[in-house]
């Protein structure tokens, strides 16, 4: 199965209209820890940004971990792995880019290590909800699917009652 932004533009800016506001909202409350308003702009940047690539190739994994053919101990178990690894992925790759641009600044990076801890947890959370989104969407086009091949079915019953019923009157 193709991924959601493989083939519509439309989800594709969808998705980044949601990043972005999410970049915003970020920066909001970066804007209650840190006095630097470049600082905060740059760190809801990075992560966001990092984040939103993470969260189109979280779609792949999604079609192998199948809620249907799983128990449901082994579905909370890779998605939990899962989730934590993408999160520490997220959040280091996120440390190294901005502590790197911002090694000078004492305060951030104070601010940068204290906060290890709950972006880890906001990147469970993110992928929690894309989890979700991308369940809801596999879904969704597998019933679109089920209903086209169910119309189809039936057009070929009413071809073939049709066919008999002409058969007869021969």
């Amino acid at each position: 199965m193709f991924s959601p932004f493989s083939n519509k533009r439309t989800t594709i800016f969808y998705y980044i209209i949601i990043w972005m506001a999410i970049f915003i909202n970020h920066v909001g409350i970066l804007l209650s820890f840190v006095d630097n308003s470049n600082i905060a702009i740059a760190d809801s940047l990075v992560y966001n940004l990092i984040y939103c690539l993470i969260g189109m190739g979280i779609w792949y994994p999604i079609q192998y971990i199948n809620i249907d053919e799983s128990s449901t101990g082994k579905i909370i178990q890779n998605h939990v792995i899962t989730a934590v690894v993408t999160s520490i992925i997220w959040v280091y790759s996120g440390y190294f880019i901005l502590s790197n641009l911002y090694a000078s600044d004492e305060l951030y990076m104070q601010f940068l290590n204290n906060s290890i801890g709950w972006r880890i947890y906001a990147g469970i959370i993110y992928y929690s909800i894309l989890v979700s989104l991308y369940y809801v969407i596999f879904y969704y086009r597998s019933f679109k699917t089920k209903l086209e091949n169910e119309h189809r079915l039936q057009a070929l019953v009413k071809e073939a009652e049709l066919k008999s019923l002409k058969y007869q009157i021969n």
